[in-house]
């Protein structure tokens, strides 16, 4: 997955702001959206399934299908609003 370029992030508090500096738009999220986006930007074409192994590592408590559940919502997001490419 690639990240588009364009796309910003800051913590605001518990919350992740992301920005779009080309078309206005803004999400905020949590800390696993902020995890997955690191992840995004830091690894060479990172799978969703590396994605919930990571979150899994940082997040011991959570199981695989929320862990699995919340990467691919996030993902989906991000795909729909064209922020991410597969």
């Amino acid at each position: 997955m690639k990240v588009k370029p364009s796309v910003s992030v800051r913590r605001e508090g518990d919350d992740f702001l992301f920005y779009d500096v080309e078309d206005g738009r803004v999400m905020v999220s949590n800390d696993t959206g902020g995890f997955c986006w690191h992840l995004l930007c830091k690894t060479d074409h990172p799978s969703a399934e590396l994605i919930v192994q990571a979150l899994r590592s940082e997040y011991a408590e959570l199981s695989v299908e929320s862990a699995r559940k919340d990467v691919t919502d996030f993902l989906d997001s991000l795909t729909r609003i064209g922020w991410v490419e597969p």
